[in-house]
């Protein structure tokens, strides 16, 4: 299964297109992952960003480094 339907046949709507768009960056391109950046280029309100990104972590495809962390590594496919 490609990465792109590991992540179409776990994730919402909303999230789907915010893994898209982190997922379309080049191999270990760093970044902040900026809520008014991705809200704004992908048209969706503050309030679905959280919930994208929950859904995202919680379906294995945002990482944290470790607990006290605010740095996440991306997985294309969920782990």
């Amino acid at each position: 299964m490609s990465a792109q339907e590991d992540a179409w046949l776990k994730l919402d709507g909303n999230a789907y297109k915010v893994w898209s768009y982190i997922a379309s960056n080049q191999n270990e391109y760093q970044f902040g992952l900026s809520k008014k950046d991705i809200c704004a280029k992908q048209n969706i309100s503050t309030s679905t960003y959280y919930r994208a990104i929950s859904k995202l972590k919680e379906k294995g495809f945002l990482i944290p480094k470790n607990k006290e962390s605010n740095i996440y590594y991306f997985f294309e496919k969920s782990r």
